[in-house]
């Protein structure tokens, strides 16, 4: 378990975190929720060591391999889709495993056929499905996912969710997940903290129980937690 105890971060002599505390569980995808601007961007990169912090302590954290999924896939375009994984694992496995991992990811999200094509010439959704087998190719055991859904219209993001879980399925990584969207939250996470107002205070804290794949999110268990969400946000 990941454990940030007492946190305190400020900024430009604002306080963002003052005495914030919350656990992250193995091997489950814990979601942030909140508006944009609240501090979920500064809570990873306190988590992911990217920022200092003044106080607390964050245990838990030393001996993970850290894949950072943000919110543009952040390809390099000179590199095809293959090299775009395999350059990352060069120092970890011979070239042999390399292989045989990316052409197991690259089959996850349906871009084996697309192994020689480069970047630009992918779609928007095809090209965050690679950044998203590229962080699940890398041996990591905590997962940090910045947005990484923004701004996609309702297919490809449903799209790239399912590729998502159908990763997380088969290898389940330590997840943490931020997002404004209620709707996200509600397809992928095991629990969900609402993060509120400054310094940053855990509004609400709801566990998922029900760990199924494919989640009818506008059935009648999920419509009465999507209420208590909402009701938490709008207050």
């Amino acid at each position: 378990m990941i454990k940030i105890n007492r946190l305190k971060k400020n900024y430009e002599n604002k306080k963002i975190f003052n005495n914030f505390t919350m656990n992250i569980e193995p091997c489950e995808i814990t979601c942030i929720l909140g508006p944009s601007g609240v501090g979920k961007t500064t809570l990873f990169n306190v988590i992911s060591g990217l920022t200092d912090y003044e106080e607390g302590e964050i245990t838990g954290i030393d001996k993970k391999n850290i894949s950072y999924l943000f919110q543009e896939p952040r390809l390099m375009p000179w590199l095809t889709v293959y090299e775009n994984i395999d350059i990352i694992l060069k120092n970890i496995f011979g070239e042999k495993k390399r292989k045989e991992v990316i052409n197991s990811y690259l089959d996850l999200v349906d871009l084996k056929e697309y192994s020689d094509n480069k970047p630009d010439e992918l779609s928007g959704g095809m090209k965050q499905r690679l950044a998203i087998a590229r962080t699940f190719a890398y041996p990591s055991t905590l997962l940090l996912m910045d947005e990484p859904f923004q701004g996609l219209d309702i297919k490809i993001k449903n799209n790239l969710i399912n590729a998502f879980l159908k990763l997380w399925e088969r290898d389940s990584r330590t997840v943490l997940f931020i997002t404004h969207d209620i709707d996200e939250a509600l397809k992928v996470a095991d629990q969900i903290y609402i993060i509120q107002d400054n310094p940053v205070e855990i509004s609400h804290v709801e566990h998922i129980i029900d760990r199924k794949m494919n989640r009818d999110i506008y059935g009648e268990q999920y419509m009465k937690i999507r209420k208590r969400l909402t009701k938490v946000l709008t207050e």
